[in-house]
């Protein structure tokens, strides 16, 4: 199993590396190469053999692997990719230093601020690491969308992040008061125009109420959300 993620992450790794934003899919010559490199010195036999029997044992046993077109693989789901691009950021992070903070709230925040940004990758990622390094993205996601007008929208993912944090005694106050106060605004009929016009206005008003009542029994030091 642990051989295994380490040759999904170094595939989600390629994936993402050298693209603008993550991208679920990959060419096969990409993907021999990615695997052969992870497993190289741990095989005796051609590592690009290996890399084609694994691709086969990952698409067809594992079922993590799909065929995308011609020459092409990618995730079945784009929760697998999500989840270990989140996973190879960590392990970047606290095993290979080869990525320090600033990285991360340059990607993050890159991903985020733009439309086409993975979400759940973030939510992944501050359920894995530590709660002061998940609070200080969070805290710089809030600002970064405060600057590009979109605090109104990241708040509800900034709350989901919130929630996977572990340990939130450790993060202190400030960021649920953040989000609780961001949340109470959304949450006033009287904002109802914070919201753009059309079908979607009354789902958003009622995912601010709903963030509410899912973060209503959260609470760091005497900072209650309920309060």
């Amino acid at each position: 199993i642990r051989e295994k993620q380490i040759i999904l992450r170094h595939i989600v790794r390629r994936m993402t590396t050298d693209s603008a934003f993550p991208t679920n899919i990959i060419s096969v010559i990409e993907l021999e190469s990615s695997i052969a490199k992870s497993i190289n010195g741990l095989v005796r036999a051609n590592p690009i053999s290996v890399a084609r029997a694994m691709i086969k044992q990952l698409r067809v046993r594992n079922g993590v692997l799909r065929q995308e077109g011609v020459g092409n693989y990618a995730f079945v789901h784009p929760a697998f990719m999500e989840f270990y691009c989140a996973d190879d950021l960590r392990y970047r992070f606290y095993t290979e230093h080869s990525i320090d903070a600033a990285y991360l709230k340059q990607q993050f925040g890159k991903w985020i601020i733009n439309p086409h940004g993975w979400d759940e990758v973030l939510c992944f990622f501050c359920g894995m690491v530590e709660p002061t390094l998940a609070s200080l993205l969070l805290g710089h996601i809030f600002n970064l969308s405060r600057i590009n007008n979109r605090e109104h929208d990241n708040v509800f993912l900034i709350a989901e992040c919130f929630k996977e944090i572990k340990e939130r005694d450790q993060v202190g106050g400030k960021l649920l008061s953040r989000i609780k106060q961001e949340l109470m605004v959304l949450s006033s009929p009287k904002n109802l125009d914070l919201f753009p016009y059309g079908p979607s206005r009354s789902i958003k008003f009622g995912k601010a109420m709903r963030s509410i009542e899912l973060l209503a029994s959260i609470s760091v030091g005497n900072d209650d959300i309920a309060k």
